[in-house]
């Protein structure tokens, strides 16, 4: 089960077939066959009993679950009433990498590309507390990312505030460091949106509004509740959490690295890694 569900996950994004056998260790026509397997075989005399149990009703679960049912208990309750003997766990076997499939399958979207310098993508990231020695306190931590979404060049700044004055000031930053893309891409923050009329239009506070409009950029937001429309920036985000923070976030949290230092290793962290 384990080698289906990393087969169709290799070849859902998108790795050729030769790419997936040369992984796997399989022949190219095997990888073609689980890709066309509804379900994933059993091979040897593994669970060889158990699931001659259920082999009786395989092709009426099989049809159950194109119709969409995948309630296990609901499918038990259905195949005992047909004369199934055997236990819930045989049905899970069955069950769990067809859920899996299909959340796969739910969570999908198509890939959305933009020309050079046709977009860039916005987001903040939460990183814990820093102290700060010139207040004598500790203070929250975020990160904001800017990412392009055409090359992925991205910049990152960390503050300690996510309000209007830091939220600008960073977008400066990143159009010195970057340059100015048509469109900018959100999610609702609050900084940069204060609601949708009853057509959907997005309602942008004053101040931004203008910053825009200076700048010669269109703010552009997330349908709410989609927030996989601004994915480049969310891997962004996740590649700083793997690559970047694991090497500063010691020396944060003992306080032996504040925000001005922190900022310093982040640049030459981009310059010299990411946007590498």
């Amino acid at each position: 089960m384990e080698e289906w569900v990393t087969i169709r996950e290799l070849a859902r994004r998108k790795v050729p077939v030769s790419e997936i056998a040369r992984r796997t260790g399989f022949d190219r026509k095997t990888v073609r066959k689980v890709l066309l397997a509804p379900v994933p075989k059993l091979h040897g005399n593994v669970g060889k009993s158990k699931q001659g149990k259920l082999a009786p009703f395989r092709e009426y679960l099989l049809e159950r679950i194109g119709q969409g049912c995948l309630n296990g208990t609901v499918l038990l309750e259905e195949i005992k009433r047909q004369g199934y003997t055997g236990g819930v766990s045989i049905l899970r076997d069955l069950l769990t990498p067809i859920r899996r499939e299909v959340v796969r399958k739910q969570e999908a979207t198509d890939r959305f590309e933009t020309g050079p310098g046709k977009q860039a993508q916005v987001d903040w990231g939460d990183f814990g507390r820093i102290w700060d020695g010139s207040e004598g306190r500790w203070q929250k931590l975020y990160a904001f990312v800017f990412t392009l979404g055409y090359s992925r060049a991205m910049y990152l700044e960390f503050t300690t505030s996510c309000d209007i004055e830091h939220f600008l000031a960073c977008h400066l930053n990143a159009f010195a460091a970057l340059g100015i893309p048509e469109k900018v891409l959100y999610d609702n923050l609050k900084t940069a949106i204060l609601g949708r009329k009853v057509d959907g239009t997005p309602m942008l506070p004053a101040r931004f509004l203008d910053f825009a409009l200076l700048h010669g950029f269109t703010p552009i937001f997330c349908k709410p509740y989609r927030p996989r429309t601004k994915g480049k920036v969310e891997r962004s985000v996740g590649y700083i959490r793997g690559n970047f923070w694991v090497r500063a976030a010691h020396a944060v949290k003992t306080g032996n690295l504040e925000l001005a230092g922190l900022n310093e290793c982040a640049v030459s962290w981009v310059f010299e890694v990411a946007n590498t």
